[in-house]
């Protein structure tokens, strides 16, 4: 046979011997840097062919070029061509292994204990959804409803998850917008608890009873107060709840939605309520209120009644029976002498949280009320502003007695610097609120106070305090580690300066 078909049979022996080569994964990582070259019938490559075809015939891998006449740039600018280096295929592998190893290596992250290197995260394990559902789905509780709707828009993963019921148990719509738009997709949730405080709500009365009917069955709190456009009125709302199934509502907000006797006398078919707020209700009387208390004084453990001014002494007698209440509210009840205030304070004694702000009846006596005070202590919570009868001699007998009061409130009173000092004495070891709004202390009173409480108070007014300067406002700052808000209004003080506030954050 002639040269040509020789070396055409060899060749074909030698590509045989090629495809029996067990290709293993990574000879397959390394494909790309690998370029086989088969040697052309020319005299010129008569060596490479004849290597060639001896490798073939005894079963040897064949001969590979590695990057077969590259060119290079060198320091002088001239262009040069490196010969073809041949090798075998198996050391080409074992070379780009190693190269990849080591480029792996190099990028990792390393541990700093450890000093080794750290095995990176794929996309999804880095970011949230790299984490479980139970712990996604508890983080997205901690999101407020804006938030968690943007949330839901993100993926299918995270809509999935934002979808739950129980994200929505807790429906906080406080300061938005409640419309036709949206009416059918808070029914759509069935919250458990609503608030609609300062919410602009546009409804009308055929779509308010829409709402009621279908969330009743399962609402356990309803929290009412008018916003700028606000269409819902207190006595609709009663009504409305006593046509329908509520037998788990337990607590009921309506303040200063202008709820009268009607109102009341419709919510003697509730069954457990614990919490009643009327604030603002100025229209409604002993005849509605002493009904309601007296089918709820076993249950009932939060009362607000501020700004009732048509109760009398009766209410309160009333009151005073309803012996597991530890939040009353109480303010500017005009018609309730003090005689009623010292009955509820020794009957009430698990009471936590009572607010007596300008109450004309702490002026018609000097200690009655001041004394039945003392009496109570477990009293977290105590608000005496706008008590003009209250003196250092009072206050300064009362703190001794309440050494768990926590928000203390005493804007606008007859006090003096005698009450600070006694405020320091007295260390109060859990007081985090303080209200001296409108009292004539000075910066060296203010002093001691930072000095007595400045790892507990975290809440301080000063507002109306002309006496105050600038610098104790700054030595304030810098001595109370845990103060988040300071009250200076309508004060001689100007802007604290950013620096201070941001040095307090950790």
């Amino acid at each position: 046979p002639s040269l040509s078909d020789s070396f055409t049979q060899l060749l074909l022996e030698a590509e045989r011997a090629i495809q029996s080569i067990d290709c293993t994964e990574s000879d397959q990582l390394a494909a790309d840097d690998i370029t086989l070259q088969f040697p052309k019938v020319s005299m010129s490559y008569q060596d490479d062919v004849i290597e060639s075809c001896v490798r073939a015939s005894t079963g040897e891998p064949p001969l590979v070029t590695v990057r077969p006449y590259e060119r290079h740039w060198k320091r002088s600018g001239v262009y040069q061509w490196r010969k073809p280096a041949y090798v075998s295929a198996s050391e080409v592998v074992e070379r780009s292994v190693r190269r990849r190893s080591r480029v792996q290596k190099s990028r990792a992250p390393v541990d700093v204990k450890t000093k080794k290197p750290r095995i990176p995260l794929t996309h999804h394990e880095s970011t949230l959804l790299g984490l479980p559902n139970e712990l996604i789905h508890l983080i997205l509780s901690y999101l407020p409803l804006p938030s968690l709707l943007s949330a839901a828009t993100a993926c299918k993963r995270l809509s999935l998850l934002a979808s739950s019921p129980f994200l929505y148990s807790h429906l906080n719509l406080a300061r938005m917008s409640l419309s036709t738009h949206n009416l059918h997709w808070i029914i759509s949730k069935q919250p458990k608890h609503l608030d609609l405080t300062n919410s602009i709500i546009t409804l009308t009365d055929s779509q308010t009873d829409t709402l009621v009917q279908y969330l009743a069955p399962n609402l356990q709190s309803l929290s009412l107060y008018p916003g700028t456009a606000y269409t819902l009125k207190g006595d609709q709302i009663c009504h409305l709840l006593s046509r329908h199934d509520t037998q788990y509502l337990t607590s009921l907000q309506l303040n200063w939605v202008g709820v009268t006797d009607y109102g009341l006398s419709c919510l003697q078919s509730l069954t457990a309520l614990t919490t009643l707020s009327l604030a603002g209700s100025n229209h409604v009387t002993d005849q509605a209120v002493i009904p309601i208390l007296l089918k709820f004084q076993t249950t009932l453990t939060s009362l607000d009644l501020n700004s009732c001014i048509q109760l009398t002494n009766k209410t309160g007698h009333v009151i005073s029976t309803c012996v597991h209440l530890s939040s009353l509210g109480l303010a500017t009840c005009y018609k309730m002498t003090d005689k009623v205030f010292k009955q509820l304070l020794a009957s009430l004694p698990l009471l936590q949280h009572l607010d007596l702000h300008s109450n004309p009846a702490l002026a018609e006596t000097d200690s009655c009320v001041l004394e039945g005070l003392a009496n109570c202590s477990n009293l977290k919570r105590l608000n005496l502003n706008h008590s003009s009868s209250i003196t250092d001699s009072h206050i300064s007998h009362l703190l001794i007695k309440l050494t768990t009061i926590e928000h203390l409130c005493v804007g606008n009173c007859k006090l003096t610097d005698k009450f600070m000092t006694s405020l320091c004495q007295a260390r109060l070891s859990n007081l985090s609120h303080l209200d001296l709004s409108g009292l004539p202390i000075s910066s060296l009173s203010l002093s001691t106070l930072s000095s007595s409480y400045q790892h507990t108070l975290t809440s301080l007014v000063l507002n109306s305090c002309i006496r105050v300067t600038q610098n104790i406002i700054r030595k304030l700052i810098e001595k109370c580690t845990r103060l988040e808000t300071l009250s200076v209004f309508n004060t001689n003080i100007t802007p604290v300066p950013r620096y201070l506030i941001q040095s307090k954050v950790p």
